[in-house]
């Protein structure tokens, strides 16, 4: 296509303009690893990472890895009882921890539409954070060294 004279860089902008479009929307687009929660169904979960997700455990343990997160899911009596999240691991082998955006949106997904609190426990080991959602039906660890979060329901164990 020939532009009149002087309009390439009208057409250069309007590329640049549809590459941060592109780009602005993969940023924002919903993590796949972030789309189930906690006492959703295997099936509905396996249906929303499709061929992403791998039979650890057949039957109890699924696993989601991808170019940036890796997911365990921990199933009892066919529903999700416990996810772990953390971001892949480097080829040297390095851990980089997941940041507070990423935590945040492990935790919303898992909100049912209920709040989290950060969680002082009295017995805290160094580099643990803690939450709880405000149905006290489900709490949250990460772990700093590891790059580890972790969700899970509350017992009567885990106590303020």
């Amino acid at each position: 296509m020939q532009l009149a004279p002087g309009h390439h860089h009208l057409y250069r902008l309007v590329a640049a303009a549809g590459i941060l479009v592109l780009a602005l929307l993969l940023v924002a687009a919903p993590l796949p690893a972030a789309r189930a929660a906690v006492g959703d169904t295997k099936e509905k979960i396996q249906s929303i990472y499709g061929g992403a997700g791998r039979n650890v455990k057949p039957g109890m343990v699924y696993g989601i890895d991808d170019d940036k997160y890796s997911v365990t899911i921990y199933y009892l009596l066919n529903r999700s009882a416990m996810e772990v999240f953390s971001k892949a691991r480097a080829q040297d082998g390095s851990i980089d921890p997941l940041s507070h955006d990423e935590i945040v949106r492990f935790l919303k997904t898992n909100s049912r539409g209920k709040g989290w609190v950060r969680w002082h426990m009295r017995k805290t080991r160094p580099g643990m954070y803690y939450w709880f959602r405000a149905d006290k039906k489900l709490m949250a660890g990460y772990n700093l060294k590891e790059g580890v979060l972790t969700i899970r329901p509350m017992t009567d164990s885990d106590t303020f």
